[in-house]
């Protein structure tokens, strides 16, 4: 009877263990559908508030810069919105590299401006600008770049002109030509003839002077013969291959083998002043043969005495 008892006693035990497992179970199962919605609600809003925020921050206001340098007789000035103060700075940079002073007046800056068309084009443009164009502006705006101003000769428009159409960029070239009045002008414009499309050339890695060079020389004498106020400073410039010291004494020796080229033709030596450059002053990237050759050059600076 008690072992009867017992056996009942266990069977109930396990009865109600299963049955309050199976409540529990119910129990759950109806909080989770009972809740499901709200989570749903919750994790739709978290989701909107997500795209909202990167609406919010995804947009881009990026616009092309407008960018100025004008030019004249004692000054470069420098003016426009640049993206940053090292933009700027690149600006200034590449045209100090061939005129002075370089002043900078009414610049902006904004991160969302896009400058890097205007930063490579001036890069290759700034000697033309700084050298060929006597008063005048470029401009860069709406994606396209003009030049205003007066240059000497045809030959320093066209040379302009070609820089940028090597840039591929959109391009007004409204400059025109100006008289030379003075001897320093008549000068300038004469030499930058002779010598247009030209180099005085020099045996490899050496100052001496090619025989092909002294009709050029010959011509330039000439020219300060005919213009004793005048006086004269040569500019030795080399490419960048090799070391830096080697070439900024060669490009000084090269300048002084002019120097005495003209003297022996009979300019007096207090006229003429020489400096070498070596590879500071590029004119075109040192990135093929064709680029080096330009910046292997000797160039001629005419001042009053």
């Amino acid at each position: 009877m008690d072992t009867n008892n017992s056996h009942e006693n266990r069977k109930r035990v396990i009865f109600l263990a299963v049955l309050t497992a199976i409540l529990l179970l119910l129990l759950i199962i109806i909080c989770i559908f009972t809740k499901a919605p709200k989570i749903h609600t919750m994790l739709n809003q978290e989701s909107q508030t997500q795209n909202i925020t990167i609406n919010k921050v995804s947009p881009k206001r990026t616009f092309i810069s407008s960018n100025f340098v004008s030019k004249n007789s004692s000054e470069m000035v420098v003016s426009g919105i640049f993206s940053s103060e090292e933009s700027l700075d690149e600006t200034i940079l590449a045209l100090s590299k061939f005129y002075s002073p370089v002043k900078k007046d009414g610049v902006k800056f904004d991160i969302e401006a896009d400058d890097k068309k205007w930063q490579k084009v001036l890069k290759s443009l700034s000697y033309y600008f700084a050298t060929n164009i006597e008063d005048g502006k470029l401009s860069y705006e709406n994606g396209e770049f003009l030049l205003q101003g007066e240059a000497l000769s045809q030959k320093a428009i066209d040379e302009i002109s070609s820089v940028l159409n090597q840039n591929g960029v959109k391009f007004q070239n409204n400059i025109s030509i100006k008289e030379a009045t003075s001897a320093q002008q008549v000068a300038k414009k004469e030499i930058y003839e002779l010598l247009y499309g030209k180099v005085i050339e020099f045996q490899t890695a050496k100052a001496t002077l090619k025989a092909d060079s002294s009709s050029l020389l010959d011509s330039i004498a000439a020219l300060l013969k005919e213009n004793p106020e005048l006086s004269l400073t040569i500019e030795g410039h080399t490419d960048s291959d090799g070391n830096a010291e080697f070439n900024k004494k060669l490009s000084l020796d090269r300048a002084n083998s002019v120097k005495e080229y003209l003297i022996k033709s009979g300019i007096d030596s207090v006229r003429i002043d020489t400096i070498g450059y070596g590879d500071t002053k590029e004119i075109a990237p040192n990135t093929n043969e064709a680029n080096k050759q330009k910046n292997r050059r000797v160039e001629f600076k005419i001042r009053e005495k």
